[in-house]
């Protein structure tokens, strides 16, 4: 979301051409990741500079500038920087290096992807991943998901794409999806029984509320809401909450991010919570931290 108002604790040391500004901020990583400022100054009509802080040190100044390039139609204008995907640990922030696009008054399909292959029935599929909402992970419920389920070496958008889910129905079968949340890592497995997940707050309603669980295998499965999620049978720990929640006085949302400290120390083995059995199974799911 672009707005006029500068962030506050954001510090600017720039030679603006323009005389006025929009601002963004961006969190390119998990939840615990610092967002990154963005910065459109805009000179005239069809005359933008971007500032981008791409450090992640909360000033922009004239090093941040982008350089940027016309689309063909002359309308568009991108800008394309080297970027790092920001996972933070505790006290350790681990980074992987991306290409981060950024587009003006475009429309039409993404632009960046990864792309690999998945074995499935025994046989390699080409498979290609999207990162549907920009924060430079892959297993989000607005990513997406294609795979060349026939083989013929091209994307059919109507039977070919998917958004990523825990459990995928592909030819009448449904298999497990796992993957890192970073996409370095895809597997689609057939699905043996499952077990259902629902977030809830006891005394307080969250305007907002998400979790990430993340399997003894490394694959992350997300929640949203208090909706019930159907995910495979198995042992999971909580890795990220976040909620939000409406200010009492009317003033400006409350926002908290818990985080697993990614999962260091050995757990406890107590489970917190279970569901009953599949039909499919005997085994239980069962949550652990």
């Amino acid at each position: 979301m672009l707005s006029r108002e500068k962030p506050e604790d954001v510090g600017e040391k720039v030679s603006y051409r323009g005389t006025s500004r929009r601002y963004a901020q961006l969190r390119f990583g998990n939840p615990g990741s610092i967002r990154v400022t963005v910065v459109l100054d805009e000179v005239g009509p069809g005359d933008i500079d971007l500032f981008v802080d791409a450090n992640r040190d909360r000033k922009v100044d004239d090093r941040d500038r982008v350089a940027g390039t016309k689309g063909s139609s002359g309308r568009e204008q991108f800008w394309r920087l080297p970027f790092d995907v920001a996972m933070v640990e505790g006290d350790v922030t681990k980074t992987t290096r991306r290409a981060l696009i950024f587009r003006l008054g475009a429309t039409g399909r993404t632009l960046g992807y990864l792309e690999g292959t998945v074995t499935m029935e025994g046989q390699p599929r080409s498979v290609r991943r999207m990162d549907g909402d920009g924060n430079g992970l892959m297993t989000n419920a607005q990513d997406r998901l294609w795979i060349d389920l026939n083989r013929d070496g091209r994307w059919d958008a109507a039977s070919e794409q998917f958004l990523y889910a825990t459990i995928l129905n592909l030819g009448g079968a449904r298999y497990v999806l796992r993957s890192d949340p970073l996409g370095a890592r895809l597997a689609l497995e057939p699905l043996v029984g499952t077990g259902t997940v629902q977030l809830a707050l006891k005394k307080s309603k969250a305007t907002d509320l998400r979790a990430t669980l993340v399997g003894r295998d490394g694959s992350a499965f997300g929640l949203s809401g208090s909706e019930p999620a159907t995910v495979p049978v198995g042992e999971y720990r909580l890795s990220t909450v976040t909620a939000a929640f409406d200010d009492p006085q009317g003033e400006q949302n409350w926002s908290f991010i818990f985080s697993d400290n990614g999962g260091k120390g050995d757990p406890d083995g107590t489970a917190l919570a279970r569901t009953s059995r599949s039909r499919s199974t005997r085994s239980a799911l069962s949550i652990w931290g």
